[in-house]
């Protein structure tokens, strides 16, 4: 799974793609509002995180980047 954020004036922007069996799945939007869901089909021959790479770009083109967490949650039970 690739995720992808940018800062705005409108909120805090993602992307983010992620495998689903025969396909790529992008979701994007703004931060606590409903986003786009996009599914794309992974042809037999296509590498899943070369098609997620090639997705990125135009989003990373424009400002989008990783982040890395500023927490982590573990949850534990008996």
């Amino acid at each position: 799974m690739l995720k992808l954020y940018k800062q705005t004036t409108s909120g805090l922007q993602y992307w983010e793609a992620w495998e689903d069996e025969e396909k790529i799945v992008t979701h994007r939007g703004t931060l606590g509002e409903t986003g786009v869901t996009v599914e794309i089909p992974l042809s037999v021959s296509e590498d899943a995180e070369l098609l997620i790479e090639r997705e990125s770009k135009p989003h990373r083109a424009n400002g989008f980047e990783e982040r890395e967490p500023v927490a982590e949650l573990v949850v534990q039970y008996k």
